[in-house]
């Protein structure tokens, strides 16, 4: 274990629920982050804070909003932390999944969930669209060898974007302008809205 891990803490904050849910749990990260690095990293003058947040942080895709506002606001609160606790000796990187092997998300406001959305049909589509092409996804191992780097390797930049389909999104939005992203992201999964 190198002298990193000693002070290294790890949230995840990826979560399926409701719009109620996210906006609860928003508040309750930004003070359990509070409370857990002011407490013990700071007074140790070193030490690493990995959150594990999603590539849906900077990419935005249809009918996941709010999933995707709350990991806007992780990314927001973070990026800030790191400029404030840089002074400490510590650092903070993200962590930016894409899909992983994980229980199926089922995304979406209790009306999509319960058939009675005027976006039943977009996510209806968009689901058959996943099927012949199949849907990349990372497996957790590789997400844990990201955390496990980003505590043992100073140069380990803030943000560490991982799996095949969270880079290629990433890459497609930073040379794109809007109107291409949308674009691209319609013909991507073959869905006519």
């Amino acid at each position: 274990m190198s002298k990193n891990t000693r002070n290294a803490i790890a949230f995840d904050s990826c979560s399926s629920s409701t719009t109620a849910s996210h906006a609860r749990r928003a508040t309750g990260v930004g003070r359990m982050l509070c409370d857990s690095w002011d407490g013990w990293a700071v007074r140790s003058g070193s030490g690493v804070i990995v959150q594990i947040s999603s590539i849906s942080g900077r990419v935005v895709t249809p009918l996941f909003g709010m999933y995707q506002a709350s990991k806007h606001a992780l990314e927001a609160m973070s990026e800030a932390m790191a400029y404030e606790v840089e002074h400490f000796g510590i650092r903070v990187v993200l962590v930016e999944p894409g899909n992983v092997n994980t229980s199926p998300y089922i995304g979406g406001t209790p009306a999509l969930l319960e058939g009675r959305s005027a976006y039943q049909e977009l996510q209806q589509r968009i689901a058959e669209s996943r099927k012949p092409r199949g849907l990349s996804v990372s497996e957790p191992l590789e997400v844990a060898e990201a955390i496990v780097a980003a505590i043992e390797d100073p140069a380990t930049p803030l943000r560490v974007v991982t799996g095949a389909s969270a880079k290629k999104m990433d890459a497609v939005r930073r040379q794109s302008t809007d109107e291409q992203y949308v674009r691209w992201l319609w013909q991507e999964t073959k869905v006519e809205w």
